[in-house]
């Protein structure tokens, strides 16, 4: 199985998440499942810096936490390992005690700003690959909205096509 690589949209809806989750001011690390490559630059998450990492072992990782000496600082790990082959001691020392999976409609809902994803459009994940916001700075927050009229609109604006929320 291919692993997804991570996008830049991608992992800052999930730093959103967990810092929203965490009230004691304190960094986190979070593990996500993907491609263990970063070549993205910086990640800058609501003003503040986070760093990313790709470790191709679990050696690696425990290398990271180990270097790692600010308690303050967010800090993204991006591995090909399961949670199995990083064993319980790396894996209670990330948030959540767990690794994240990259769900593509997860980060285009954040940059549409909003709450949730219609069923229906879950069920095509290669579409979510299309609206994810380019790196110009994404689209316009929809205020909070199910994303559903504003992807209808881009998709049809990719494709060159006719509005697709009509039938025809």
């Amino acid at each position: 199985m291919t692993l997804p690589a991570a996008s830049p949209s991608a992992l800052e809806a999930i730093v959103r998440r967990q810092r929203e989750r965490s009230s004691d001011g304190r960094g986190r690390v979070i593990g996500v499942r993907a491609q263990p490559t970063w070549e993205a630059g910086p990640l800058t998450v609501d003003g503040e810096s986070v760093r990313v990492v790709g470790c191709t072992s679990a050696l690696a990782v425990r290398a990271e936490l180990a270097e790692r000496d600010d308690p303050t600082e967010w800090l993204v790990i991006l591995t090909d390992r399961d949670e199995r082959d990083l064993g319980v001691d790396v894996v209670g020392r990330l948030d959540r005690r767990r690794l994240h999976t990259l769900e593509p409609w997860m980060a285009v809902a954040a940059s549409f700003g909003a709450q949730g994803v219609d069923p229906a459009l879950r069920a095509i994940p290669e579409l979510a690959a299309l609206l994810l916001p380019p790196s110009n700075g994404g689209w316009a927050a929809g205020g909070g909205q199910r994303v559903g009229s504003e992807i209808t609109a881009r998709v049809a604006e990719l494709a060159d096509a006719p509005d697709l929320g009509s039938g025809g």
